[in-house]
């Protein structure tokens, strides 16, 4: 090593401000360089911290490493104005920036500064980067490097685009280079860029070196100004910021006007989100209910706000109508006691003066509204002990503010019970307006009458499709209530209701992922429309919130028996009118501030982004985005860093190499498929799981292995074993049971330990994952071959034209692969029932690119060349009758319900009513014969479905079988077992009528409204010989078609 008066100097420049936590590590760490030829500038940018005391007192340190150190202070004006300062001093061989949150490695600067000097044709080396938490610096949690060891150009368009273009400190240039490049050694003071206009022009012209070691760190924190999260209109104003950074940087460089006009547009391209809304749709393997959900978290947590300095005007305006709400709601209170509510004045008062700082508007009826309940809150306390208390809580400027106030908005005032005389002839408007949310009741019990009366009114409330998933308990017992309202919270200090009503949403009443939130919906209607109810019929009622964190959430459920399936929406409190009730004035908004009129269409796109798992990047996909679009939604290195904390747990460890080895051995067996089958995965019915495994076994049976597809949007696709995952765990899981002495040891734990929701239907969930190969849905597979049926896949039953789409492989765009459709189903002979005109056109240029097309019913194709003008469209069997009853006997025999008594009457009954059951119980009596009846769906919480086998043993043991299913039909025959098929128009009538007749059995068949006529003896006998011999036939053509289909 030269010594330091002959060796190269080199120079480090670090801007600072309000460094104090971080400086001490950095200082350290260049006084500990191996390399002393060194000049270090740190700029204090005017530090509101000690920062500045601190550079001061290692003055004498780096005077007695013989390290020239120069600390210059100056006044506040950001990263740039610091940089260009400190470029006015710098006297170095060789050039590097950090950040005073970071710092170096011991031989950080030695081993640079020996790259350059024996690799004279370089302008600069660069490494790679360690990352720390600032709570723990030795504990490494990412390394960030280039694994293309990316040079000259490919630097300069990587930064151009927004790639993980530049760790600042990881570069270290040669002096002379940069000052050619940056003749003015002065930047553009913008709050943002700084890097930009340092570093683009010099990677346009720059042979740049690499280094494949760490020999920087850097420290990830919350409080970096380059680090901190900003909402979404800080973003938009800093990107365009930003991109006229890039412009003007462009606009200085020495390049011809040409390529100056090519870059330009590219960050034209780049850029054109800040002015178009663009959403971007992360296509990474969830299913489609926790994507949504994922999404209502994001969004939320944009709008979301913890501190009120960082508030916007509604955020801010929001929290001061919540207190003083609370406010309004002690003054209401006949118990009112001066003297308390100061904690909530004191809030308002920060509010008030955050709210006049930022400038917002003092005409906004929030503002208004919170003057005037203070106000109110201030005239209680006029001339009482506590008055000089609340003067020197809200200070001398707001108290002038209140007491030049003449708005009257806010406050509680008292309505009189005679107001409410005429409330049941009054009209609507005056009905809504007199209403109150009035907590005080008289004390005398409401008949129950009244209460059922009220609900009686309020089931008119409108809920999606007519569902009616609105459940309401309600509580007249006073201990009952308050042990209750003891833990709701919400209306503290008053008397105990007479009444309180609990109004919930059932969930087992809604059919999709996008129908996630509609509880709420249904739920707040009907909530309202017992508020109006209550009111009509002379009762005072008052909403109460069930905004509950998870203990006491746990707390309610428990109390009052509430299952997982229903949605707490809120509580009612209610009873008869006082004579005169305290009321919240409760102001409301104008209707302006409600109402806006669309005129216009707005521009938007959406971009499919697909997580690259092994390369931890991002891929766009979408049509019409262009490469530049791809790079910027690779994973960014601020997106990474914020991901590190989890990185950095020994256990999140453990969990990703699982995963790694995991998605390895997935992709392997995966990679074997032929092709991949979509059907109907998500509703757990018996036919539904049969057919899948049924279509799966026979092309297994003839040489073709395909994988079913765990579908994302109607499945709970991490309740299925599917991958490796828990096999994989099952080792690690018995050495924690080891250590722990649990015995056993070698344990796998039932599904309703993992998901408890699973619970009912562990038995299904368990048939699919020993019998059927399964995957779940991913739009990267490159498979060959796809296959959508059985099932009814081609009906809108999520009234969502990309989830239809979907089952005709949407996802597959321009691919070059065999498109197949094997007994697809529309589960009704019109379109118009089946899917919507806008839905038809959607689906056309899908339908049409199918290279072979058959459908179940003889419906369906007379539908799909009326409404598409396809011909060439073949009708089959369903897959249940591509294997005999010989295939599922071997299931059943290989099963633990093998030895199980099947009664000579077997039932399976599609939505039991209580005709049906009247139906079932005529029989037995005909017949005088026990019965062994299977649900179709679970009944009580600890009910769960019989096994799969159980179900098929029903119908090859059973002497007779009553079902109202397809598929309850079908095996019905495939066992040549006799049957009575009971017909309901919501259960797909039309394949049942059409298999009937195509098999001369149409006289098994009673409509569901001729039950009570029904006799046994108007059954026709079924002519077993035919019916086999139709099934021989037609098992062996709708087989050969499929075949074929795949094999062309």
């Amino acid at each position: 090593m030269k010594s330091s008066s002959t060796a190269p100097k080199v120079s480090i420049l670090t801007p600072c401000f309000n460094g104090e936590k971080y400086l001490h590590k950095l200082l350290d760490s260049i006084l500990n360089q191996n390399y002393q030829a060194l000049e270090f500038i740190i700029v204090d940018d005017g530090s509101e911290d000690n920062s500045l005391s601190i550079l001061n007192e290692y003055r004498e340190k780096f005077k007695n490493k013989h390290i020239e150190y120069r600390v210059i202070a100056k006044n506040n004006g950001g990263a740039a104005s610091a940089i260009n300062e400190g470029l006015k001093y710098f006297t170095g061989d060789y050039l590097t920036f950090i950040d005073a949150d970071d710092f170096l490695n011991e031989d950080s600067i030695q081993k640079r500064v020996d790259f350059l000097e024996k690799n004279k044709n370089f302008d600069a080396v660069y490494s790679d980067t360690d990352v720390v938490e600032d709570v723990d610096y030795y504990n490494i949690v990412d390394t960030l490097r280039d694994e293309s060891n990316s040079k000259q150009k490919n630097l300069f368009m990587n930064m151009l685009l927004n790639s993980n273009y530049i760790w600042t400190p990881a570069y270290f240039i040669r002096a002379p280079f940069f000052k050619d490049i940056n003749q003015d050694l002065h930047i553009s003071e913008a709050k943002a860029g700084q890097n930009i206009q340092l570093f683009l022009p010099l990677w346009h012209r720059a042979v740049v070196g690499y280094l494949n070691e760490s020999l920087v760190t850097i420290v990830r924190h919350s409080d970096s100004h380059s680090r901190t999260v900003r909402d979404d209109r800080t973003n938009i104003f800093r990107e365009r910021e930003i991109e006229k950074i890039y412009n003007d940087t462009l606009e200085k460089m020495n390049i011809s006007k040409d390529e100056r006009l090519a870059y330009k547009g590219l960050i034209t391209q780049r850029f054109k989100h800040v002015n178009e809304k663009v959403f971007v749709d992360v296509q990474d393997g969830r299913d489609e209910l926790t994507r949504l959900y994922d999404r209502d978290r994001e969004r939320f947590h944009k709008s979301h706000f913890t501190s009120a300095d960082l508030a916007n005007q509604t955020q801010l305006a929001t929290r001061m109508i919540f207190s003083s709400h609370s406010l309004e709601k002690s003054l209401s209170n006949e118990k009112f006691e001066i003297g308390h509510g100061f904690m909530v004045i004191g809030l308002l008062r920060g509010f008030i003066d955050i709210y006049l700082y930022k400038g917002y508007d003092k005409n906004h009826k929030a503002y208004i509204n919170t003057i005037s309940v203070l106000k109110a809150f201030y005239e209680r306390h006029r001339g009482t002990e506590y008055q000089a208390e609340i003067d020197d809580i809200l200070g001398d400027s707001l108290l002038d503010i209140i007491h030049t106030d003449n708005s009257d908005i806010g406050g509680a005032f008292f309505v009189s019970i005679s107001d409410k005389k005429n409330n049941s002839t009054k009209n609507f408007k005056d009905l809504a307006e007199g209403r109150f949310a009035i907590r005080t009741y008289a004390n005398k019990p409401v008949a129950k009458k009244e209460i059922e009366e009220v609900i009686a009114i309020a089931t008119k409330t409108p809920t999606v499709c007519n569902r009616q998933p609105v459940r309401v308990r309600v509580m007249y017992d006073k201990d009952i209530i308050a042990k209750i309202l003891e833990v709701q919270g919400g209306i503290a200090y008053y008397d105990t209701p007479p009444v309180l009503f609990l109004v919930t949403a059932d969930d087992n009443s809604y059919v999709g992922a996008n129908e996630r939130n509609q509880g709420y919906i249904d739920g707040g209607l009907f909530a309202m429309s017992i508020l109006y109810a209550l009111e009509f019929k002379n009762l005072a009622g008052c909403p109460l919130h069930a905004m509950f964190e998870t203990e006491r959430d746990f707390k309610i459920r428990g109390m009052l028996d509430i299952p997982d399936n229903e949605k707490i929406i809120t509580f009612i409190s209610a009873g008869y009118f006082d004579d005169n009730s305290g009321v919240c004035k409760s102001f409301r908004y104008p209707v302006d501030h409600i109402l806006t009129e669309v005129k216009k269409i707005h521009d938007f796109s959406i971009e499919v982004a697909i997580p690259d798992q092994q390369h931890d990047s991002t891929s766009v996909v979408t049509q019409n985005i262009s490469t530049i679009e791809q790079i910027r939604m690779k994973v960014r290195i601020r997106t990474r860093l914020r991901q590190l904390r989890v990185d950095a747990k020994v256990r999140t460890r453990v969990k990703r190499s699982l995963s790694k080895v995991s998605r390895t051995l997935d992709e392997l067996e995966y990679s074997k498929a032929d092709g991949a089958i979509l059907t109907l995965t998500g509703y757990f019915n018996y036919g539904n799981v049969i057919q899948r495994y049924a279509t799966q076994k026979y092309l297994r049976n003839n040489g073709y292995n395909f994988v079913s597809y765990v579908d994302p949007y109607s499945s709970m696709q991490d309740m299925y074993r599917v991958g490796r995952k828990r096999r994989l765990k099952t080792p690690v899981r018995a050495l924690k049971r080891i250590i722990n002495a649990q015995k056993p040891y070698w344990y796998t734990p039932p599904f309703r330990e993992i998901y408890p929701e699973s619970y009912r239907l562990e038995n299904m969930i368990n048939f699919v994952n020993k019998n059927i190969w399964i995957k779940p849905f991913d739009p990267r597979d490159q498979y060959k071959k796809y296959i959508v049926g059985s099932d009814q896949t081609w009906r809108n039953w999520w009234s969502d034209r990309e989830i239809l789409g979907y089952y005709f492989f949407n996802f597959l765009k321009g691919r070059k692969v065999k498109r197949i459709s094997y007994a697809a189903s529309f589960g009704n002979d019109k379109i118009k029932d089946v899917m919507s005109n806008e839905d038809v056109e959607y689906i056309k240029p899908y339908i049409e690119s199918f290279d072979h097309i058959s459908v179940r019913e003889k419906s369906g194709v007379d539908l799909i060349k009326k409404t598409w003008g396809i011909d060439d469209v073949a009708e089959v069997v369903d897959p249940t009758l591509l294997l005999d009853a010989e295939e599922y006997s071997q299931l059943i025999e290989s099963s633990s319900v093998k030895s199980e008594q099947i009664n000579p009457i077997f039932t399976y009954v599609l939505g039991e009513t209580p005709d049906l059951l009247r139906f079932v119980e005529k029989i037995q009596d005909e017949r005088k014969q026990p019965v062994t009846s299977i649900r179709a769906h679970s009944g009580s919480e600890d009910d769960i479905l019989p096994p799969v086998e159980l179900w098929l043993k029903g119908y090859r043991d059973s002497e007779l079988v009553v079902t109202n299913s397809f598929h309850g039909m079908m095996f019905s025959v495939i066992n040549n077992t006799d049957f009575i098929i009971i017909g309901r128009e919501s259960g797909g009538l039309t394949r049942i009528k059409n298999f009937l007749d195509a098999y001369g059995i149409s006289g098994r068949f009673v409509e569901e409204t001729n039950l009570a006529d029904f006799s046994m003896e108007s059954l026709e006998p079924i002519d077993w010989h035919s019916v086999n011999k139709k099934m021989k036939h037609t098992r062996a053509s709708s087989g050969a078609w499929l075949l074929s289909a795949i094999a062309k």
